[in-house]
């Protein structure tokens, strides 16, 4: 319950001149995305714009048993559908479904200074190098978990080729032909090993 704060909003406000937040769009459900909604609409009367595939989750959090859910209803003053056009000031958003960290995920799409942007939540870490470790996929079983989850992921990236993906707790990566190779070789990678190991033949 002690979660939200508000003392990165003031951050934004003395760095880099933020007048308000008008508006909260979230990237999927987890409390510490989504813990200081209620507390954003109280103080500074912001809005939250829930993608379709979360709405009643933030309305009627008890009756779903999922993990890291806030505990309170999180008003949702706007529903946007996937793939929808959604105009903010001068700004156009586009909303993708993305599962894999959780089945209640989005991506959005937005261009910022003539690049595009790709917000993709806690759908994989941010420290992946070519001379390094593999990406980490960040998939959790109780959160919802398919075994293509991350092939359609990547399959998204190289459809929408962003410039730059930004993530919920990693710094910004700009994309590259290389990473998005590596994003799809660990999807394969994760359905190969399941499809390998799970008995898909008698349960599914």
């Amino acid at each position: 319950a002690r979660r939200p704060w508000l003392e990165t909003v003031r951050a934004l406000k003395q760095r880099y001149g933020v007048d308000r937040v008008e508006v909260a769009i979230p990237t999927h459900y987890h409390d510490d995305h989504v813990a200081g909604f209620n507390l954003l609409r109280e103080v500074e009367g912001t809005e939250v714009w829930s993608p379709e595939n979360m709405t009643r989750i933030f309305r009627e959090p008890r009756r779903f048993d999922l993990p890291c859910l806030w505990h309170d209803p999180i008003g949702v003053d706007r529903e946007v559908a996937f793939g929808e056009p959604l105009r903010w000031h001068e700004y156009e958003l586009r909303l993708h479904e993305l599962p894999g960290h959780t089945l209640y995920a989005a991506a959005i799409e937005l261009e910022v200074d003539g690049l595009k942007v790709l917000a993709t939540g806690d759908q994989q870490g941010g420290r992946w190098t070519p001379e390094g470790p593999p990406e980490a996929l960040n998939y959790q079983y109780r959160n919802r978990f398919g075994i293509d989850d991350f092939v359609r992921s990547a399959q998204l990236y190289r459809e929408l080729a962003p410039d730059l993906v930004i993530s919920g707790h990693w710094a910004p990566r700009a994309v590259t032909p290389e990473w998005l190779d590596e994003m799809e070789r660990g999807g394969r990678e994760v359905a190969r090993i399941h499809r390998e190991l799970l008995p898909l033949e008698d349960v599914d």
